[in-house]
């Protein structure tokens, strides 16, 4: 299973994997080394963008002036573009198989009855892990600390892993592929409502605590590198991943546990007549 999936996502999974992983060091840390080489123009770009609530609640707060700190800010985006990636990923091969009916073909041969999530989990989770790795690949090629690089290549991959724990639980709800992809969505608008809303304001800051996206900011890769935080993704990812599996073995192959909502009993005024 695995390996028909990683072969249908052969050209879209490569792309995004490398599109949220390469340019971490040559778009990132080295235009910000070059356009702003020393510490002190680095230090009044860092107040700059703490002075603003708008910039802080689109891509985080800057927690030192450190040019792995300010190179790296703005790709605090990366962790909601792999959320969308990785959704899209499990939706696709778990709930979207079971409405084309391409699941109950594949679960009638000798697989066992949990192979396309765990297929699905392993494609998109891999893929999370090696977007993570590549990315600090890469910036260990810059003159930062191997720490922060670390730091923000794990908390990258966390992200990932957690989404997918997200979109797994979504796509046992409902039959309708495009309700799965919607709820997942809903989940990720919110983490990143709630970490927006904590970065931007001084009394909110609780807020960024409540969102996944939030905590992978916290690790504070070239500013402490808080490994400590990235516990927080991987126990959500744990118990989310044990919801899919228990709802999984509780529903029958291409239902869900939401019922649908039923249609109106009658048809509507202007379908009435002749065509």
């Amino acid at each position: 299973m695995l390996r028909l999936y990683a072969r249908r996502d052969r050209i879209v999974l490569p792309l995004w994997v490398l599109l949220l992983s390469v340019p971490l060091s040559s778009v990132y840390i080295g235009a910000t080394a070059a356009v702003y080489p020393t510490a002190a123009e680095r230090a009044t770009l860092a107040a700059s963008i703490m002075a603003s609530p708008a910039q802080r609640a689109l891509y985080g707060q800057v927690f030192d002036d450190s040019l792995g700190a300010v190179g790296i800010w703005k790709a605090g985006m990366f962790h909601t573009l792999i959320a969308v990636a990785v959704i899209l990923t499990v939706i696709r091969h778990t709930r979207a198989d079971e409405e084309a009916g391409r699941a109950e073909l594949l679960d009638s041969t000798a697989i066992g009855r949990y192979a396309g999530l765990t297929a699905a989990l392993l494609l998109a989770g891999g893929a999370s892990v090696a977007t993570g790795a590549i990315g600090t690949a890469g910036l260990l090629t810059q003159n930062v600390p191997a720490a922060g690089s670390l730091a923000f290549g794990a908390a990258l991959a966390c992200s990932g892993l957690v989404f997918t724990a997200v979109a797994a639980v979504t796509a046992q709800l409902s039959p309708n592929a495009r309700f799965a992809r919607g709820a997942a969505f809903a989940v990720l608008g919110a983490a990143f409502t709630l970490r927006a809303v904590g970065d931007a304001g001084t009394r909110a800051v609780f807020l960024g605590w409540l969102s996944p996206l939030g905590w992978s900011l916290q690790v504070r890769p070239y500013a402490g590198d808080r490994f400590a935080v990235l516990a927080l993704h991987l126990g959500l990812t744990a118990a989310l991943l044990a919801v899919a599996y228990l709802l999984l073995s509780r529903r029958d192959v291409g239902a869900g546990l939401l019922a649908e909502r039923p249609g109106p009993p009658r048809a509507a005024a202007a379908l009435i007549g002749v065509v």
